[in-house]
């Protein structure tokens, strides 16, 4: 289980993105929340969660694993998330995407509504990455572990990754 630290992420979070003002309720569990179209998103920093500890710390802010619906957010959260570095991050840090194929393998769904995201002839908006061996998903096994979950990495594509792998960083979306 892990504790989000709320004063310190908004003091990363307003350092980062130079916020004029970033306030802490007396519970210790306001975040900075940015908006594009209907959504807001927040991104959580140094919280290293595997993906179900992902799901409940975001669910605990009342919030969900980010499920991305178009090219434009893709976009927005790209630049959200690696326009500017954050703290501790390293090459090849990556986000959680909510979606997995854990029930099904080679069926991928969104986690906040159980809909179809992949494969892609029977979905929307995907944004899988390629690879000198092929394309995304690939199931690839890295040390006896099946790739169900997905992330998002620096130049905006996804991949199919261990849902034990461990992250600094999160954005959940409300």
């Amino acid at each position: 289980m892990y504790k989000v630290n709320s004063r310190l992420m908004l003091f990363a979070l307003a350092t980062l993105f130079q916020f004029t003002s970033c306030e802490v309720s007396a519970d210790n569990k306001s975040i900075a929340w940015h908006s594009f179209e209907e959504s807001k998103y927040a991104i959580l920093i140094n919280v290293k969660p595997i993906i179900d500890d992902a799901v409940k710390i975001c669910s605990d802010l009342e919030a969900h694993v980010v499920h991305i619906n178009s090219r434009a957010e893709n976009e927005f959260l790209r630049q959200l998330a690696f326009s500017k570095p954050l703290p501790d991050m390293r090459d090849g840090d990556q986000f959680w995407i909510g979606a997995d194929d854990r029930e099904m393998e080679g069926l991928f769904v969104w986690q906040d509504n159980g809909t179809q995201m992949w494969p892609e002839q029977q979905a929307g908006f995907t944004n899988w990455g390629k690879t000198s061996k092929g394309s995304q998903p690939n199931n690839f096994f890295k040390n006896g572990e099946d790739e169900d979950c997905v992330v998002l990495r620096k130049d905006g594509s996804w991949y199919d990754i261990g849902c034990t792998s461990r992250f600094s960083f999160l954005i959940c979306e409300k």
